[in-house]
């Protein structure tokens, strides 16, 4: 993909691979059609059907059990979640080869690099949601953004400091670069006096930051064992509403007595 055409035909001939075509396929599905295949599965038991089979709309199908839905998953919020797993591993590598090697290509805090790609590009799209379940500990600030990633006391210093932050000619600039270069090599020339009233917290903020040799530490309330983000959770809290259905006991929760309990009701005398 993206890939200029006398190159393609150079990585076909080394890889031993074929070109491919739009739509790609998941399982031998296009995914632009998944959703329509899980809709007909779900009420016909085939691969098509009409709307006068679905029993209930789509959006409520998917809602959870608890709140009156079937629990069948919104496969746009779980690829999501899951993007967001790989972007957590590329702050915490281990032993994955790919995070290494995407490390070595990539500016963390922007994701910027040499990569490229509709793949690439659905990570970058996913920066801000990383960003709000992420905190950082400043150790060297490459890997972290000095308005956007939350490293501070509180919130970020974007939503700290609107009036300084809306005259920043580079919002995606690292807390490294600001503390090497200065507060004032990223802002316009005048400032208003909103902003000059601001600048004199952030430059306190600034001077308190110690660089160290270390990379960044990034950490989240979602991640369980050896620092992987748990997507589960992730999901559940992008699609839970916290409404509880006054039905939910009764059709998911109700049991059947045992077959032996009903004959011993039926012959009581």
């Amino acid at each position: 993909m993206h890939v200029p055409e006398n190159r393609l035909q150079r990585v076909v001939r080394i890889l031993q691979c074929q070109k491919g075509s739009f739509p790609q396929v998941y399982l031998g599905l296009p995914l632009s059609n998944v959703k329509l295949k899980q809709r007909a599965f779900l009420w016909a038991g085939t691969d098509k059907t009409s709307g006068s089979k679905c029993l209930v709309r789509w959006e409520v199908a998917q809602k959870p059990k608890v709140e009156g839905g079937l629990g069948v998953r919104d496969l746009a919020t779980q690829n999501a979640c899951l993007l967001l797993k790989l972007l957590h591993r590329l702050h915490h590598p281990e032993e994955s080869a790919w995070a290494a090697w995407a490390r070595q290509h990539t500016d963390l805090s922007t994701l910027e690099g040499a990569n490229d790609g509709n793949h690439w590009d659905g990570l970058k799209s996913l920066l801000p949601a990383y960003r709000c379940i992420t905190k950082v500990v400043i150790g060297d600030g490459a890997s972290t953004t000095f308005w956007w990633d939350s490293w501070t006391e509180g919130t970020t210093l974007a939503l700290k400091f609107p009036y300084l932050r809306s005259q920043c000619t580079q919002p995606n600039v690292s807390v490294r670069e600001v503390c090497i270069r200065g507060l004032a090599t990223i802002l316009v020339p005048r400032l208003s006096p909103q902003a000059c009233s601001e600048k004199v917290e952030v430059e306190a903020i600034i001077a308190s930051i110690n660089l160290q040799q270390q990379p960044d530490e990034r950490s989240s309330k979602f991640t369980c064992t050896a620092n992987r983000l748990d997507t589960d959770s992730i999901y559940r809290v992008s699609t839970h509403s916290g409404q509880v259905s006054m039905i939910d006991n009764f059709v998911w929760k109700s049991r059947a007595p045992p077959p032996g309990s009903v004959l011993r009701l039926v012959a009581a005398p």
